[in-house]
């Protein structure tokens, strides 16, 4: 697949696109339900939940937990996560920071739109997992899921004043990520997107995209065949 001229910018997901988060999520969420006397869980009940905000993927995995344990649940899983994210660039997903080294060789500008968290983070705050991997070479800007107002992703008032700061329109905006609120984000903001789904042929809930959705989203198993047009 190649990426035409046209694209001057790409918007990045990170959880899943840029960073193995669902292997670190799956790690910490293995070892920690025996403390808590609940069964491990399966790869296949993982995998069906990670998504959303934190607290709703590990109540979705455990069958939903009272509100006192899921709360000290999450708050174990965010002090046990920070030793991931001391050797962070081994976590970075190959494919995508190989298409990051091409884009910035295509001099295109690079930018984080998550719904994760910065305050509170600590070392799993994506400003700091920028600053602390090779990231930190291509990423221009960072929108964290606390630091746009009342707005988060697929909403397109998520990217604030990025298309005046960066002089583009919305049609030179390239949306990389893994799931569907990636594919809504880019149609609702009047962009193009990829959606790379590793794990499964295809992210849940696209078929409720709008009708003709597949002219405007690729979905690919790999980012190593995308490159840039010359």
């Amino acid at each position: 697949m190649i990426i035409p001229k046209t694209i001057k910018a790409i918007a990045w997901d990170l959880d899943g696109t840029l960073l193995n988060s669902f292997g670190i999520y799956s790690d910490i969420l293995r070892r920690l339900a025996p403390t808590f006397g609940l069964p491990v869980p399966t790869s296949e009940m993982l995998l069906m939940n990670f998504h959303g905000q934190l607290h709703e993927s590990i109540n979705g995995t455990f069958g939903g937990l009272n509100d006192d344990t899921l709360k000290k649940f999450e708050n174990q899983f965010l002090i046990e996560q920070n030793a991931y994210y001391v050797h962070i660039d081994q976590h970075l997903l190959e494919d995508a920071i190989i298409l990051a080294d091409k884009a910035t060789a295509a001099s295109l500008k690079q930018v984080i739109v998550t719904n994760r968290a910065h305050t509170g983070r600590d070392r799993a705050s994506p400003r700091n997992i920028v600053e602390q991997s090779v990231l930190r070479q291509h990423i221009h800007h960072i929108i964290c899921g606390d630091e746009s107002g009342d707005y988060h992703k697929p909403d397109p008032r998520v990217f604030g004043d990025l298309f005046e700061r960066w002089q583009i329109k919305p049609a030179e905006l390239l949306v990389i990520g893994d799931q569907y609120v990636d594919a809504q984000l880019a149609l609702n903001s009047g962009s193009r997107a990829i959606i790379v789904s590793r794990e499964v042929d295809q992210p849940a809930h696209l078929d409720t995209l709008p009708t003709g959705w597949q002219n405007h989203v690729a979905v690919v198993k790999s980012l190593h065949s995308i490159t840039f047009d010359a």
